[in-house]
C-alpha cells in the first residue's frame, strides 16, 4: 500500500513537470500579445485646400518602451482615403531614443487626390516583432477648390460674359484637366456656325501633367457676331491629340460711335467746327446695321485744369444712324460722342482732340 502511494506520488510528480514545461511558451506568446508602449502623442495636421499644387500633411507620434519590455523598432502610419485606399508610411525617429522618442513623417498629397475624410492609424514595431496600435483614432479632412472645365471672360467678375467694344479687354480662356495633358489648344465658334472661328494655343499656367490648368488670351474681331459661342478644347499627351472639355459664353455687341470733325477757320470767332457720326452694330451675320434715333450725347474736356468732362449737347441719330452737331470751341478740347439706349450708357467714340491756334481750330 505505501508503495502504490509512492508510485502515485512520483506520478502526479511527472505529471507537474510537464504541465510546467508546457506552460513556459503559453507566457511567453501572453508576454507578445500584452507588449504596450505608452502612447503619449499621436498628432496629424490638417492640410491646406487643395488647389493646384501638392499639399502636405504632418504625422507625429511620440511613445514611451514601458520597463523591462522590448523597445521600439519601428513606427508606420496606415493612411486610409475616403475611397478605402490604404499607405503605410514608416515614420523616422527625430528625436529622443528607441525606448522614448518621437517619430514623424511628411505626407504629401497630390492635386488630384480625393476630397473628404482621411484615417489614420499609427503601428509601432517592437525589437522583438511585436506590434502595438495607437487606441486614439486620428483623421483629416482634404477639401479642393472645384474648377470649371472651362470659363471665358472679359473681367473676372463677369465669367461666361464677352462685350465686343473698342478698348475692351481681350478675351480669357482656361480649361481644367484632371485625366493626363502635355499641351492644349481652344477654338471658339461663333453661333449658329457664321465664319466666325478664333484658334489660340494654350499654356498650362498652374499645376502639373496630371493636374493641370491651361489658359490663353486671345481677342474677338469688332464684328464678332452676338449670342452664344461654344469653346472646344483638344488635348495633347506626348503628341496624341483628342477631344477636351467644352462650354459656351455670351456675345454681346455695344454699338459702334464713329465720331469725326471737320473745321473751318474763321479768326472772328475761333474756327467753327461740326462733328458728324453714326451710330451702328455688329448683327448676327456679323454685319453692321445702323441704329436709329437713339440719343448721342457729345461729351468734352477742355485743357484747362481741373476742368471735368461734361456732356455739352444732347441730340438724335437720324433714321440711317448718322449725326451732326456743330460747335464753336474757345479753348482746345477734347471730345467723345456717348451713346445712351434706353437710358443706359451703350458705346462711346474714340477720343477727339480740337486745338485752337491764333484764334483758329485746328
Amino acid at each position: 500500500m505505501f508503495g502504490s502511494r509512492s508510485a502515485l506520488a512520483a506520478a502526479c510528480l511527472a505529471a507537474a513537470t510537464v504541465i510546467a514545461g508546457s506552460a513556459t511558451p503559453a507566457l511567453a506568446a501572453a508576454s507578445a500579445v500584452s507588449w504596450s508602449p505608452h502612447w503619449t502623442l499621436t498628432r496629424v495636421s490638417q492640410p491646406p485646400q487643395i488647389q493646384l499644387s501638392p499639399v502636405t500633411v504632418h504625422l507625429a507620434a511620440r511613445l514611451r518602451a514601458q520597463p523591462e519590455q522590448p523597445v521600439v523598432r519601428v513606427v508606420d502610419a496606415r493612411v486610409t482615403s475616403p475611397a478605402g485606399k490604404v499607405s503605410v508610411l514608416a515614420l523616422a525617429r527625430t528625436s529622443g531614443t528607441r525606448a522614448s522618442g518621437t517619430w514623424r513623417k511628411k505626407l504629401s498629397l497630390p492635386p488630384q487626390s480625393p476630397a473628404g475624410r482621411w484615417r489614420v492609424v499609427y503601428v509601432a514595431h517592437s525589437t522583438a516583432g511585436q506590434t502595438a496600435f495607437d487606441p486614439v483614432k486620428a483623421h483629416f479632412s482634404v477639401t479642393k477648390h472645384v474648377y470649371p472645365p472651362v470659363a471665358v471672360w472679359q473681367h473676372a467678375s463677369h465669367v461666361g460674359r464677352v462685350i465686343i467694344r473698342p478698348g475692351a479687354p481681350p478675351v480669357t480662356v482656361q480649361a481644367f484637366w484632371d485625366k493626363g495633358a502635355t499641351d492644349a489648344d481652344v477654338t471658339l465658334t461663333g453661333p449658329r456656325g457664321y465664319h466666325h472661328r478664333v484658334f489660340a494655343y494654350m499654356t498650362r499656367i498652374a499645376g502639373d501633367k496630371a493636374y493641370g490648368l491651361f489658359q490663353a488670351v486671345t481677342a474677338l474681331p469688332r464684328s464678332a457676331a452676338p449670342g452664344t459661342w461654344k469653346v472646344s478644347v483638344e488635348i495633347g499627351d506626348n503628341g496624341t491629340w483628342g477631344p477636351g472639355p467644352t462650354g459656351t459664353f455670351q456675345v454681346k455687341q455695344s454699338p459702334t460711335v464713329v465720331l469725326r470733325v471737320s473745321t473751318t477757320r474763321d479768326p472772328n470767332v475761333g474756327g467753327k467746327i461740326v462733328f458728324t457720326g453714326r451710330v451702328g452694330a455688329f448683327g448676327a451675320g456679323g454685319k453692321w446695321r445702323a441704329m436709329a434715333h437713339v440719343l448721342v450725347c457729345l461729351w468734352w474736356k477742355t485743357t484747362q485744369p481741373g476742368d471735368q468732362w461734361a456732356c455739352d449737347h444732347r441730340f438724335h441719330a437720324n433714321g440711317r444712324g448718322r449725326f451732326t452737331d456743330p460747335e464753336f470751341p474757345l479753348h482746345g478740347a477734347w471730345y467723345k460722342a456717348v451713346v445712351k439706349v434706353r437710358g443706359m450708357v451703350a458705346g462711346s467714340s474714340r477720343v477727339v482732340f480740337v486745338r485752337v491756334v491764333g484764334g483758329a481750330s485746328a
